[in-house]
């Protein structure tokens, strides 16, 4: 109980025998949650259960640890929330006695992988589409501007419209410098 991770600890069998405060605080703070996806849990109510209440398929979970033989690191969804945990048996003279788990809500740090993720890929899109109006303008079409829309981040679509406004600015630059030659080709010196 002095153990700031919720842990559990299941028989031989799999059978719950022991949460720890952590553990529970843990299990109240996602019940709602949880009971989405399996409507008969109750957080107060696991102790002398199977572990297979966790599970919306408890044939594939069992295969998993009735093949353990050191700390196996999972997870799955639930009730859309994300569950990590560890679980480690313990032998005794070659026998499954128990089953300590270490659990970790780990929903908010999926949202934030998912989110670098999603930014990473704003990022590359627009490096990619940087790299395409570059490569256009090099072979001499210089009226190529960046798409600068439908990204997911505005600061992204705000830069590529930056950008776009830059190369624009640009162009109209070399327009009236061609603009200049041309008169004096004409013989405007006054251009």
């Amino acid at each position: 109980d002095l153990l700031m991770n919720p842990i559990m600890i299941a028989d031989g069998d799999y059978n719950i025998l022991y949460v720890n405060k952590a553990g529970y605080r843990m299990f109240d703070e996602l019940e709602a949650d949880i009971r989405k996806d399996l409507p008969s849990f109750r957080a107060r109510d696991v102790i002398g259960k199977n572990v297979d209440i966790f599970h919306k398929n408890p044939h594939y979970q069992r295969r998993i640890m009735d093949n353990m033989t050191e700390p196996h690191n999972g997870g799955f969804s639930i009730g859309g929330r994300t569950l990590g945990f560890t679980a480690s048996p313990h032998f005794v003279s070659g026998k499954l006695v128990s089953v300590i788990v270490e659990w970790r809500d780990e929903t908010v740090a999926r949202a934030d992988r998912e989110r670098v993720g999603s930014n990473q890929r704003q990022f590359d899109r627009l490096l990619s589409e940087m790299t395409a109006m570059s490569n256009a303008h090099d072979a001499g079409d210089i009226d190529v501007f960046i798409d600068d829309k439908g990204f997911d981040l505005p600061e992204i679509e705000a830069a590529a419209q930056l950008v776009n406004k830059m190369v624009q600015e640009h162009i109209n630059t070399k327009k009236r410098a061609m603009a200049v030659v041309a008169e004096f080709g004409k013989g405007n010196f006054d251009a």
